[in-house]
């Protein structure tokens, strides 16, 4: 049912940090971060406003490069993905290389 695609780096096992419980607060937490680069960018798509069966989380390193060095998406055809916790914490974790 998930499918998660990391191209240019892979994240180390050795690297990966605990995650807290509430996935969704903490990712909303850091987007309100306005502190500039690095930056991520999560989007989620569906077939409507009430449904994202697809996310897709990128990585920007600097204002000057301009260039994705990091993406990873996700796919879930029966659940709805903004309400997933495995999936939140994925895209926490694969933020969290960033801090």
């Amino acid at each position: 049912m998930y499918r998660g695609i990391v191209f240019r780096s892979e994240i180390p096992t050795s690297e990966k940090i605990p995650l807290p419980s509430n996935p969704s607060y903490w990712i909303q937490k850091k987007a309100h971060r306005k502190t500039g680069y690095p930056l991520a960018t999560i989007a989620y798509y569906g077939p409507d406003d009430t449904f994202a069966s697809k996310v897709v989380a990128a990585i920007i390193l600097s204002e000057k490069d301009d260039e994705v060095v990091s993406i990873e998406k996700w796919f879930s055809e029966s659940l709805d993905i903004r309400r997933d916790p495995v999936i939140m914490n994925q895209i926490l974790q694969f933020i969290s290389i960033l801090s």
